[in-house]
Formats: C-alpha cells, structure tokens, sequence
C-alpha cells in the first residue's frame, strides 16, 4: 500500500494504535516495510492525541501522572499483514497470546481497509463505465440518420477523444484501386504516410491492438490503438487512436471496438446511400441516352414505289449497339442500312451514333452510286476511332432502284441476311467482306440481285440466332429460315413481328441477350 493510501486511511491506523496504548502498549510504530509511516507517540502532535486517548481510558494501567515516554529499551511484539508489506511494532505488550490477538485485529483492519479500497475503485469503475454507456448511447442516437462519410468519421474520432482521453485519432478506408481515405482529428495531425504505416502494423496482426513507439511506431506516436472499422469485405477500414497520457487498458480496447461496431454499420447504410444515388443518377443519365438514341433511329417508315419496308430494333439494355437507317431522296435509289456494333452498353451507343451519322452523311451529301463506296467512307472515317478502343462493327448498306428493281448491296461482315424468291425457299446470304475497324486498307465490293414481285429481303443482326433460352439453346439460323419460309404472304411489318415474337417465345423469362435489329423488304 502506498504512503498516499494510508493517508485517507491514517485516522483508521491511529484508532488501533491509540486502542493498543489504552490496553498497556507503551509505544506503536506502523511500517511499511523497513520505513516507518507514523509512530504514538512520535512527535508532539501523535503524543498528544495517544496521551489524550489513554487518559481516557479506564483500561490503561497507568495513572494520569504516569509519563508516557517510548520505553526503548522493551522488547517489541510484531505483527505483520498478510495481504501487504505493512507490519505492527509494539512495545509494553509481550506473550504469545497478545501477539495472536493484535494480528487479528491488524488482519481485520487491513481487511476492512482493503475492502474499503476495493469497493472505492469498483465504484470509479461503475461510474466511469456508466459515463461511457452513456456516451455511447448518445453517440448511436447522433448518428442514425446521418448519411456522409465525413461527418460520421468525424463523430468517430471525436467521441472517442472523449471517452478515452487521447490526443487525437484517425480512420483509414481502403479499397483495391481507388485512393484511401483518410480522415484526423488532433492538435498535432500525423502525416498522411505515418497515419498508412500505423494501420500497416494492424494489417499484418490484426489480433494485437496496441503499440508503443519502443515498437516501431512512426514519429510523433507515443502509443496507439488501433481496431477494425467493419464496412464491407472489399473495404480494408482500421480506426486508431493515439498518444493516451498513460496505458491503453483491455476496457478500452473493447469501448474503441464498440464504437468502430457501430459507426462501421453506419458507414456501410452511407455506402449503400451513396451507391443507391449513383444508380439513380446513372438511370437518368441511362434513360436520357435511350431516348437520345432512339431520336436517331428513323421516326417513321419512307414510302418507296413498288417496295413495302419496314425496320425495328429493340436493345437488349437501355441503350445498344445495333443501328438501322432507311433514307428516300426524291430522283434517287432508296438507302438502307443494318449494322452491329461489338459489345453493348454505352460505349457501343456512342459508336453506333457515330457509325449512324457518318453513314447518314455520306449517303445523303456524297456521289456514291454503289453501296460498297460508302462503306469505304465508313471505314477510312471511323477505323481510329474503332482501333483506339478495340472495338468494330458489322454492316450491311443497300441500294433499290424501283426503276429497275436491282438491290446492291454490301456485307461486312452482316448476319443473318435472307433472300427468300417468291415461292421458293429462304436463301442464306453469307457476307463478302470484313467488319469496319478491323483493316485500314481494304476494299469492298457489291452484289446485285434482281428483285422480282413477292421477293424478300430480310436483314437482321446476330441477337435473332443467338438467343437462348433457359437450356442454353441459341434460337439458331434454321428457326430464323423456318419462320421466312412460312410467313412469305405476310407484309413487312408482319413477317419482322412474328420473327420477334418467336424469339422472344424461345427466349421465355430468359432476359434478353443481346440487341436485335432487322430490316424487312418486299416487292410489291
């Protein structure tokens, strides 16, 4: 027991002493080991109060004129505590039965003295654990409709400054590749690096919670503790306070991990917030493309003499890749176009828009007369753009003369294109030439046919014969063929419907693959 113990217990100490000296002790002396803590009578002060306490007292086998002068040169009794280094020695008494009594007296005491000790510090304990629960419980009622990353981070450090008297603390996010975040709150702020090597020590033993700058703390950390900020499993999150005036204790370890429990949760609810925003922003964003996208499609079907057409494309997400065009100029050889762009998605729309709009224009301002001239303009005018992202598209551009009712066209790369005779079989057209983007240098060519009343040309893109359906069964080229062959006395419009609906009846509650696109001619 220290010297600064017994001096809130010295009153306790100096009832016995004065009780000894009623019953015939001539001189009590308490030690702490070889020092002594107070002796009666030692001293003006002690020897007043043990004189006073023995003339009292009817016990004392001296009469009031006895003096009360410490007998030296008597044989002192010696009692020792048990539970500490504390010892009695008293002089007047002798024998082994006063010996017996006064060390239970002393045991009892101490005991008592103990006791009283103990239940002092269970009683800090309970208040500064109640000040605690109390603060904590006011930290979750503060942050549960609290959304922004920063401001609960802040709440964290700055609460658990509070609650654990330190200097100052920091949180640390981090996720594979996006930069950390790193959040501080101190007096003295550590530099970003030494706030990342502090976490480093939690990484690699994340079962040890503190550290002292003996173990290779970075500069300006005398201690730190450092816990788990749960978030989610693909966010590395450390929480860490540093520089407490004296020891982190197992109690604070558990209140830092209490704390990093909750506000954790509530970072991950603000994740969630964020992420749920994105997606409502990228739905708008999503939704304004498609409506873009579909402005630049034809709005309507042209009239051409002798041909009824009809085209459709419908995007397997909210924007595609896939395109059509159908341009009639009076004097001239009507124009259409079917194209594929590589992938789906965004990156595809935009290229789709591109492919669209050069192809618009070199029909409608260039003098091509053959289908494979402007499909070399496409090709010089949008291979850096293709090449640079890896991407390319497939094609198919026509030419009807209703004059003389020949078709020109041009396939890079296009499928699946049918023919259908009027009362004969569907005939497979296999493309002539390579997509756009994959060469610089090449030339394509075009091929003629002779259209006759009833003949059919069907156009369309891969997301027909490759749908599938929950067997993983593509739709395939011989449905496609199946469905030309019966369907030859339908319009335009019909037979590009039934095509769909059959696909789309293979498909069943299979979500839609990928974009499909077709165009539908027939001779009048």
């Amino acid at each position: 027991m220290t010297s600064n113990g017994l001096d809130n217990k010295r009153t306790k100490y100096r009832v016995l002493a004065s009780t000894l000296m009623r019953v015939g002790a001539s001189r009590v002396q308490l030690l702490d080991g070889d020092n002594t803590l107070f002796a009666c009578p030692d001293g003006p002060a002690d020897f007043a109060i043990c004189q006073a306490d023995c003339k009292v007292s009817k016990l004392c086998p001296r009469s009031e004129e006895t003096e009360l002068n410490p007998v030296k040169d008597q044989p002192a009794l010696i009692v020792r505590s048990h539970s500490s280094d504390l010892s009695l020695q008293i002089q007047g008494l002798a024998g082994e039965e006063w010996k017996n009594t006064v060390q239970i007296v002393f045991d009892m005491m101490n005991d008592l003295i103990n006791a009283d000790s103990e239940f002092d510090n269970i009683t800090g304990a309970l208040v500064e654990t109640q000040d605690r629960l109390v603060a904590l419980y006011d930290l979750t009622q503060a942050t549960r409709r609290i959304l922004d990353i920063p401001t609960l981070l802040d709440l964290l450090i700055k609460e658990s400054k509070n609650m654990l008297n330190v200097v100052g603390g920091f949180a640390i996010l981090t996720q594979k590749g996006k930069p950390s975040i790193i959040h501080q709150i101190s007096d003295t702020p550590l530099p970003k690096a030494h706030v990342e090597a502090a976490a480093a020590l939690f990484r690699h033993n994340p079962s040890r919670h503190t550290f002292k700058d003996s173990e290779t703390l970075p500069p300006g950390l005398r201690n730190v503790l450092l816990v788990a900020l749960p978030v989610r499993d693909e966010i590395f999150g450390v929480f860490g306070v540093f520089n407490k005036s004296g020891v982190f204790t197992s109690p604070d370890i558990k209140l830092a991990k209490a704390i990093a429990d909750h506000i954790g949760a509530q970072l991950e609810n603000a994740f969630l917030h964020e992420e749920a925003i994105e997606r409502a922003r990228l739905e708008t964003e999503l939704d304004l493309a498609r409506q873009v996208q579909t402005a630049l499609l034809p709005q309507s079907i042209p009239s051409v003499n002798g041909l009824d057409i009809y085209a459709t494309s419908i995007p397997a997400l909210e924007v595609g890749g896939d395109f059509f065009d159908l341009i009639a100029q009076p004097d001239k050889p009507f124009v259409f176009a079917i194209g594929d762009i590589t992938g789906k998605g965004i990156s595809s729309a935009l290229l789709m828009a591109m492919t669209r709009t050069v192809a618009r224009a070199a029909t409608r301002n260039m003098p091509f007369t053959q289908p494979h001239q402007i499909m070399q303009r496409l090709n010089n005018d949008l291979f850096d753009d293709f090449s640079s992202v890896g991407m390319f598209t497939t094609a198919l551009i026509g030419l009807f003369d209703p004059a003389t009712r020949k078709l020109s066209v041009c396939n890079a790369g296009q499928s699946p294109v049918f023919y259908i005779p009027c009362g004969k079989a569907p005939i497979l057209l296999e493309a002539s030439d390579i997509p756009i983007g994959v060469l610089y240098v090449y030339s394509y060519i075009s091929e003629t046919i002779e259209l006759s009343s009833g003949d059919i040309f069907v156009a369309a893109t891969d997301g027909f014969p490759e749908a599938r359906n929950q067997s993983d069964e593509m739709y395939g080229y011989e449905r496609i063929k199946n469905i030309l062959a019966k369907s030859t006395q339908c319009s335009a419009h019909e037979i590009a419907d039934i095509l769909l609906a059959s696909v789309k009846n293979h498909s069943s509650a299979r979500p839609q693959d990928d974009d499909c696109t077709v165009v539908v001619l027939k001779i009048k």
